[in-house]
């Protein structure tokens, strides 16, 4: 069992595991090389929409929920206030741009967490099968509809809470939590874990998706960062899931075992 720090520190370099996977691996690099474009284009698009109301939605947020007051304290808290709506309104909007590009992006993500995950030895290395392929991509679009009405949701109720007083930080936290769960259900899916296995999973091991979620909101800092990450913050998720998960049994992994055994 991992210390509680070395968890942490799992998930958090979770990113940067998977920028070197990209570098080091050329099929790696190649698949993902879709996505990354599909995310760029999205999540820009997203951002350059929801640049120009962001300073209206702070406004208008903070005038609703909080009390007219006026003082020299009170000034300085509002200006606290003002730039923590600031960094929710940020983290919303990239929420947003990301759960739309993973519709578009989900079966190139599912290869690129299954390629992922057959380099780390976490499933057995077989030849392309288009036919796989379309059938884990039909599932995988299917489970992205799904996820984004479910996280868009959550991500609603999210918002409003952020706007209460001294909670802000905890409905962004939460936001970057569900999509570093999202970013590692690629690799669920691959490996065949059902909803129960994956909620018991990230149960287990939440301090690691804690890691990531850290990694991510501190992408959130420079403008443009977290766009060209997805990708390797795919990767890195799916690098994370296998070292914890192990190598998928399989009907030979079983025959295997009692061969040693015997």
């Amino acid at each position: 069992m991992k210390k509680p720090v070395n968890q942490f520190f799992l998930g958090f370099r979770a990113i940067t595991r998977g920028i070197s996977l990209i570098r080091k691996e050329p099929k790696i690099l190649k698949l993902a090389i879709i996505p990354f474009i599909i995310d760029v284009l999205i999540v820009s698009a997203v951002f350059v929409w929801g640049s120009g109301q962001i300073s209206g939605w702070v406004e208008s947020g903070l005038q609703s929920t909080l009390p007219e007051l006026s003082g020299f304290f009170w000034s300085i808290l509002y200006g606290v206030f003002y730039i923590l709506a600031w960094i929710v309104f940020i983290a919303a909007l990239f929420f947003g741009g990301y759960v739309l590009a993973g519709i578009v992006a989900a079966p190139f993500n599912s290869l690129l967490a299954e390629k992922t995950l057959e380099q780390t030895g976490a499933l057995p290395k077989e030849p392309f099968n288009f036919k796989r392929w379309l059938s884990l991509s039909a599932k995988m679009l299917w489970a992205a509809l799904i996820k984004a009405g479910v996280f868009l949701f959550l991500g609603l109720v999210l918002l409003a809470i952020s706007f209460i007083p001294a909670v802000g930080v905890i409905g962004s936290f939460g936001m970057l939590m569900i999509m570093s769960f999202d970013m590692s259900d690629f690799a669920f899916e691959s490996l065949g874990l059902k909803f129960s296995e994956r909620m018991r999973f990230f149960r287990q091991n939440f301090l690691c998706f804690a890691g990531v979620s850290a990694a991510l909101g501190l992408t959130l800092l420079v403008p443009g960062l977290n766009v060209l990450l997805l990708p390797a913050a795919v990767v890195g998720s799916s690098e994370m899931v296998s070292r914890l998960h192990g190598p998928k049994k399989t009907l030979a992994n079983a025959e295997a075992g009692l061969a040693e055994k015997k």
